[in-house]
This record gives structure tokens, sequence and C-alpha cells, in this order.
């Protein structure tokens, strides 16, 4: 996501991808789940390029987070359906200090135990949907922005 944020800082057209949640990574199931991601993403720029008819695909600025959920034993279950989300604001991950009492200290990360916010990135994905978040230089672009994005995604489907 920094990668694709910063490809728009420079006024780069980008899309960032990521395939899975915020479970422990099963490396076969993200393996499996890796095809879906590829033909929902194929499938969303031939959308956009039918409709820009030679145009820009997205709003000047604004680019999309896609997080794709793994389903099923092996990774290529079908998501549920594709939501225009915004990123969740809050703290996804967690660190911890302790002083091991010898001088020396020991670090610790987290995944905080809060429940996601309703139309965010990590609440479709729990759902077991896709969920596609238009991204600015800033992160997260303004109200109109957002609904010029999610105008030309209405109606998506895994």
């Amino acid at each position: 996501m920094g990668a694709a944020v910063t490809a728009l800082e420079d006024r780069v057209p980008a899309i960032a991808v990521s395939t899975g949640g915020l479970e422990t990574p099963v490396p076969d199931r993200i393996l499996g789940a890796l095809r879906p991601t590829d033909d929902f993403v194929v499938s969303l720029v031939d959308r956009l390029r039918a409709r820009a008819r030679g145009g820009r695909l997205l709003p000047q600025g604004v680019g999309l987070g896609i997080d794709h959920p793994v389903l099923g034993a092996d990774g290529t279950g079908t998501a549920r359906g594709a939501d225009v989300t915004t990123q969740d604001p809050r703290p996804i991950l967690k660190s911890g200090y302790a002083d091991d009492g010898d001088g020396t200290w020991k670090a610790t990360v987290g995944v905080v135990g809060e429940p996601a916010h309703p139309g965010t990135d990590v609440a479709s994905v729990e759902a077991g949907r896709i969920s596609v978040s238009p991204i600015a230089p800033g992160w997260n672009p303004g109200p109109a922005d957002h609904a010029r994005t999610a105008a030309l995604l209405a109606g998506l489907r895994p």
C-alpha cells in the first residue's frame, strides 16, 4: 500500500493488491487464493478500461487498495461479494515492551482485538468479501473523490 500511495504522490496511477486478512498466514491457502485475486483484479481493470473509453481509469490522484479474502480449505473459494470501502482507522497492530530484568527488553507485536468498523476494508475481508478502497496521496481521498470512485465501481462482483 505504501508503494501505491508514493506513486500517487508522484502523480502515477496505482493499485495496491493484497490477499489475506489479519489471521496467521497459511502459505498453501494464500497461494491458492492468488488465482481468484488475480482474476478479480484483471476483471476490475478491464471494467475500468471499458468505462474510461480511452481516458483515465480513475479520477486524477485516486488509486485503489484491493484486499481479497482467503476462502476455503485450499484458498480457492469464491468471495461473497465486493464492497467499496474506506480504510479502517483503528490501529491493527499493537506493540509491547517488557523489561526482562537483566538489562534487556523484549519487544512483542500483536493484532488489536477490537472489532472492525462497519464499511471498512477490514470488516469487508472479515466477512469474506473483497474490499476495494479508494486511496490518495494522503492515504484516504476526500468525500467527493470517494463518491466518484464508488460510482465507477458500483455493482462489482467477484
